[in-house]
C-alpha cells in the first residue's frame, strides 16, 4: 500500500472503524449492533438496575429529579438511582410530550452508548498515536488492540457507565493537542468531556479533575511562558478543571437531594487496588495462587507489552541513576506530556493500591466528598491507557532510532502479534456473556404467552407498589439484605410490567432514615411499621415471591398475612391488604405481651442497665469500648447476647463492630469471632438499634469479655443499654424505666398489673 495513502488521515480513520467493527463482530457477535432494542449485555446486576431504573423513571415517573423506581413510598434523587440523566432526560422529555414508546429505546440508547464508545476508543488513540509521531499502519492496529484490551470492557455487564472506552483516551488526545498548538480549544473539549464523563460516573470525574491539577502544574513550573504565562495557565485550569466541576455540582445537586447519606460507604480496604491485578492477567501471577484473591474491582491487567516496557523503564531508570543522570529518571519519553502522565498514574496507582492501608481508614472522615470514592481500584484504569500509549511510543521511536526497514517492522509484528494474543484471551467469552435475550423484557406490547398475565387486571388501578420476598435492600451503606440475581430480576421485571415501584432498593446510598423505615417490614415489629403513616393510599401492596426456601422468619411472617392470588413464570402473587400490616404488628404486640405473662421467673441471665448519668453506657468510637467482662450467668456454652444502641440511625454508627473473647483460668483471651451491627439488627425502636446475636463459647471458660470499635474512628459516641446475656434456650423477662422487655424487645402493649 502506497505510504502516502496509508499516512493520510480519512484512510487511517477508516481503516480503523473497519477493523474495530471486524474485532468486535469477531468477539462480540453482530447481535449487540443489529438488535441494540433486544439485545441486553446482562440480565441482572448493577446494569439491569440501572436499565430498569432509567426505564421506569422516564415512563411512569412525572418528576425530572426524583426517581420513584425503588424505595416506595420514598424513592431516592434520580442520579443515585442508576438513571443515566443525558438518557433518561431527553427520553421523559419525549415521552411527556406524546411519545408513548420513547422508554422503550432506553436499552438501546444505553447499548449504543458503549459501542459508540468502542469506536471512539479506537479513533482517539488512533488520532494520539499518529499525533505522537507513531507509523500510521502500526498506530491502527495498537489503537484498536487497546482498545479491546481494556479491562473497562469488563464493566459492561455491571457498571455499565464505567464502562466507556472513550474517555481516557479523548482525555490524552486532548492534553497532547493542547501542549503542543496552546489553543484553548483543546481545554474546552477535556472540560467538556470531563463534565460528560462526570455525570457518566462521579469516578471519572476524579480522574479528570486530578489530571487536570497535576497537568496544570507541570505546565506553570515548566512552560507557562508558551501558554501566555500565569494567565495562561490560569484560563487552562479554568476551562479544564474549575467550570466543569461547578457545572457538575449544580447539576447533581439540584433537586431534593437527601441530607443523611452516608459520608463513607464501605468498601475501602476490600476494592482498593492490587499490583497483581495491575501486572497479572486477571490478578493470576506465574508462581501460584495468592494468599488473598484479587477482587474484580482490582483487576486492571495492563497488558503484556505494557509490562515488558515497564521492566525496560525501571531498568533505564536504575541505570541512570548509577550514572548519576538524574534528569533521565524523570524523561521516560521524549514527550513532555506523556512524562507528566507516567507520574500522574504512578502516584495514582500507589495511592490506590495502598490507601488505606498505610493510613487506616480512620483517615477517610477528613476526606469529605473523596469518601464516597470507595472502590478505589477502579482508578487503576489511567495506568492502563497511560502505560499502553507510552509503551507503543517507546517501541515506535526505539525502532525509528535503529534505522533501517527491518528492525521497525520486526518490533512491529512482535507487538501487535503479542497484543493480539492478549486480545484473544481477554475478549474470548464475551460473545456469550454480552448477547443476551430477554423476550420477556423485549416483548413490550405483552404479546408472548409469557406476558399475558400483565393484560389480567390493571395493576396500577389495583396495587400501589410491589413487594418482593424476601425483601432486597442493598444501598444505604448500613444494611445488606442480597438475593439472588434472579430474584432480583423478577422484581425488576414484576415492576416494569405493572409499572408498579418495588419497596426494595438496589440504588446507590440511600437516605438512612427511609432505610430504615422501609427495611423495618424485615424485621420484629415491635411496633408499626413507620413507613406505614408515608403510603400515599389505601390501596393494597402487590407481594411477589420467587424461591419460598430463601424466606426469613419476617418474610414469612408478612406472607402469612397475605392471600394468594396466582402464580406466573414460577413467581407467585399475592396480595397484602394495608390494614393487615396494622393488624400484623398488632398481633406480634400482643403476641408479646402473652408470652411476659407466660415466662416463668429466672436468674439464669445477665442483664446490665448501666447506672450512671444518663443511664446508658457511652461508647467513643475512635476508641476500643469494654462492654461485658465477667463471668457467664450459666454453664451453658450458647449464649443469646442483646443490647441497645442509641442514635442507631446516625451515620456509621450501626457499621460498628463487636468483638467477643474467651478468657480461660490463666487470663489468656482469644478472639470467638466479630459482629457488625447492622448485620444483627433485629428491630429499631425510638431511634435505637436492637442488636442480637449467638455465642458460642468452647464450654470450658465462664469468662467472657466483649467490646465495640469502629474502623472509621467516627469523632462520635453512642449510647448503649439493656445489655442481656442469655442461654441460648432461655427466655428473660426485664423492667427498666417502668417499661417491660421480653428477651429486650420491648412489650409496647404491655400493662402492669
Amino acid at each position: 500500500m502506497n505510504k502516502d495513502i496509508v499516512g493520510n488521515k480519512r484512510v487511517g480513520l477508516l481503516l480503523t472503524i473497519l477493523l474495530t467493527f471486524i474485532v468486535f463482530v469477531v468477539y462480540f457477535g453482530a447481535n449487540p449492533i443489529t438488535h441494540l432494542k433486544t439485545n441486553y449485555f446482562s440480565n441482572g446486576g448493577d446494569l439491569m438496575k440501572d436499565i430498569y431504573a432509567t426505564t421506569y423513571h422516564v415512563k411512569y415517573d412525572s418528576s425530572y429529579l426524583h426517581c420513584g423506581a425503588m424505595n416506595y413510598p420514598y424513592g431516592d434523587y434520580y442520579t443515585y438511582c442508576g438513571t443515566v440523566p443525558y438518557v433518561s432526560f431527553p427520553i421523559q422529555v419525549l415521552h411527556n410530550m406524546g411519545v408513548t414508546n420513547a422508554p422503550n429505546y432506553v436499552n438501546a440508547f444505553l447499548a449504543f452508548l458503549v459501542i459508540a464508545s468502542l469506536f471512539l476508543s479506537a479513533l482517539f488513540l488512533f488520532l494520539l498515536l499518529k499525533e505522537l509521531g507513531v507509523h500510521p499502519i502500526l498506530s491502527v492496529l495498537a489503537a484498536v488492540a487497546i482498545t479491546f484490551l481494556s479491562p473497562q470492557i469488563d464493566r459492561i455487564g455491571g457498571h455499565l457507565t464505567l464502562s466507556f472506552v472513550c474517555v481516557y483516551p479523548m482525555m490524552i488526545y486532548f492534553l497532547v493537542k493542547h501542549y503542543k498548538t496552546a489553543k484553548y480549544r483543546y481545554c474546552i473539549y477535556f472540560g467538556l468531556l470531563m463534565l460528560f464523563a462526570g455525570m457518566s460516573h462521579p469516578y471519572f470525574l476524579v480522574t479528570f479533575a486530578y489530571v487536570s491539577a497535576f497537568y496544570c502544574i507541570f505546565i506553570f513550573f515548566k512552560d507557562k511562558q508558551k501558554f501566555n504565562g500565569i494567565k495562561g495557565v490560569l484560563m487552562c485550569l479554568l476551562f479544564q478543571l474549575i467550570l466543569p466541576t461547578i457545572l457538575f455540582y449544580l447539576i447533581w445537586g439540584y433537586g431534593d437531594t437527601p441530607a443523611d447519606r452516608t459520608a463513607i460507604p464501605w468498601g475501602f480496604y476490600e476494592y482498593r487496588g492490587r499490583v497483581e491485578g495491575l501486572l497479572f492477567f486477571h490478578g493470576r501471577p506465574f508462581w501460584g495462587p495468592l494468599k488473598k484473591p484479587v477482587e474484580w474491582e482490582s483487576f486492571c491487567y495492563i497488558g503484556t507489552v505494557s509490562c515488558i516496557m515497564l521492566v525496560v523503564i525501571v531498568i533505564s531508570m536504575i541505570v541512570a541513576a548509577c550514572k548519576g543522570k538524574f534528569k533521565e529518571i524523570f524523561a521516560i519519553t521524549n514527550n513532555p506530556v506523556l512524562n507528566v502522565l507516567f507520574y500522574a498514574a504512578f502516584l495514582m496507582a500507589l495511592v490506590s493500591c495502598a490507601f488505606p492501608v498505610m493510613f487506616g481508614l480512620n483517615v477517610l472522615k477528613y476526606l469529605g466528598p473523596l469518601a464516597q470514592m470507595r472502590a478505589v481500584g477502579r482508578f487503576l484504569m489511567l495506568s492502563y491507557y497511560v502505560m499502553n500509549v507510552i509503551a507503543i511510543y517507546l517501541i515506535a521511536h526505539f525502532s525509528k532510532k535503529i534505522g533501517g526497514k527491518v528492525w521497525p517492522v520486526v518490533f512491529a509484528v512482535l507487538a501487535v502479534g503479542i497484543y493480539a494474543y492478549d486480545v484473544n484471551r481477554n475478549c474470548t467469552g464475551y460473545k456469550q456473556r454480552y448477547n443476551i435475550d430477554i423476550p420477556c423484557l423485549s416483548d413490550v406490547n405483552n404479546e408472548l404467552d409469557v406476558n399475558q398475565w400483565v393484560k389480567e387486571t390493571n395493576w396500577k388501578d389495583q396495587y400501589q407498589a410491589v413487594l418482593p420476598l424476601s425483601f432486597i435492600h442493598v444501598g444505604s451503606e448500613h444494611i445488606w439484605l442480597n438475593c439472588s440475581q434472579k430474584r432480583f430480576f423478577d422484581a425488576v421485571y414484576v415492576s416494569l410490567k405493572t409499572g408498579l415501584p418495588m419497596m426494595s432498593n438496589s440504588s446507590s446510598r440511600a437516605s438512612i432514615k427511609n432505610t430504615y423505615k422501609t427495611v423495618s417490614i424485615s424485621m420484629l415489629p415491635v411496633v408499626d411499621y413507620p413507613f406505614l403513616k408515608d403510603l400515599p393510599n389505601d390501596k393494597p401492596l402487590l407481594v411477589i415471591v420467587s424461591d419460598t426456601a430463601v424466606l426469613k422468619d419476617n418474610d414469612n411472617r408478612v406472607l402469612s398475612y397475605s392471600s394468594f392470588l396466582a402464580e406466573h413464570n414460577d413467581i407467585k402473587f399475592y396480595t397484602l391488604e394495608i390494614d393487615s400490616l396494622y393488624k400484623l404488628c398488632a398481633d406480634f404486640r400482643h403476641e408479646l405481651a402473652e408470652k411476659v405473662q407466660e415466662t416463668e421467673p429466672s436468674t439464669s441471665f445477665y442483664y446490665e442497665n448501666w447506672d450512671s448519668a444518663d443511664g446508658s453506657l457511652l461508647c467513643k468510637l475512635d476508641e476500643k469500648t469494654l462492654i461485658f467482662d465477667g463471668d457467664l450467668p450459666s454453664d451453658d456454652a450458647s449464649f443469646l447476647v442483646s443490647f441497645w444502641v442509641g442514635d442507631y440511625l446516625k451515620d456509621l454508627h450501626s457499621r460498628s463492630t463487636v468483638r467477643i473473647y474467651e478468657i480461660d483460668e490463666n487470663g489468656q483471651q482469644w478472639e470467638i469471632r466479630d459482629y457488625q451491627l447492622h448485620k444483627n439488627c433485629k428491630a429499631v425502636y425510638d431511634e435505637c438499634g436492637i442488636i442480637e446475636f449467638l455465642v458460642n463459647t468452647s464450654g470450658n471458660n465462664k469468662h467472657l469479655r466483649i467490646t465495640l470499635e469502629n474502623v472509621y474512628e467516627p469523632l462520635t459516641a453512642v449510647p448503649l443499654d439493656n445489655l442481656l446475656i442469655r442461654p441460648n434456650d432461655t427466655h428473660a423477662v426485664t423492667e427498666s424505666e417502668g417499661r417491660v422487655f421480653y428477651d429486650n424487645l420491648p412489650v409496647v402493649d404491655y400493662e402492669f398489673n
